[in-house]
């Protein structure tokens, strides 16, 4: 009879055998005494883990749909801030050549320390120079670039300072 090598012995159909009646031999033995089987405290951490992880995921998605509705409410609020601006800015006078005139300083400020993407400095430009009408379809758009545009927006200065009056 030749050697078998252990690989062969492992992987043979008789050792399959052999491992499975063992199995159930040993699973009767402990169900008879009362034991609890020994794989059971992996199962039940497992189980534990996986109610932990659709706990957690469900937390990740919770907290994911309200950090979608706070920028909802932001996107909205920043929206109806420019609506405003757009109005002050094409009234005669004052208000709006003031606006006007510290959005496009705002701009250069970008322009000159390089503070952003010079698509925004163009376009911004671009918009300022518009009438009324083009101008407010454009600053008020509702798509990705009407939101981009509006996120880096020239008149945040109106949120912190009133406007100054001219000499």
């Amino acid at each position: 009879m030749k050697n078998k090598s252990l690989e062969s012995l492992i992987f043979s159909a008789e050792f399959e055998q052999g491992v499975q009646e063992a199995v159930r031999k040993a699973v009767a033995e402990a169900d008879a005494a009362g034991l609890r089987p020994a794989y059971e405290p992996a199962f039940s951490r497992l189980r534990e883990l996986e109610r932990k992880g659709k706990l957690a995921q469900e937390e990740v998605l919770e907290a994911r749909r309200l950090a979608r509705a706070e920028k909802a409410q932001r996107d909205q609020a920043n929206l109806e801030f420019h609506q405003a601006v757009v109005e002050l800015l094409y009234q005669p006078g004052q208000p709006g050549a003031w606006i006007k005139r510290k959005a496009l300083e705002t701009v250069q400020k970008w322009e000159d320390g390089q503070l952003c993407n010079p698509r925004y400095i163009v376009a911004w430009r671009q918009w300022l120079d518009m009438p009324y009408e083009y101008a407010k379809a454009a600053i008020l758009r509702e798509d990705d670039v009407g939101l981009s545009m509006r996120c880096n927006s020239p008149f945040f200065f109106l949120h912190s300072q009133e406007p100054e009056q001219e000499k």
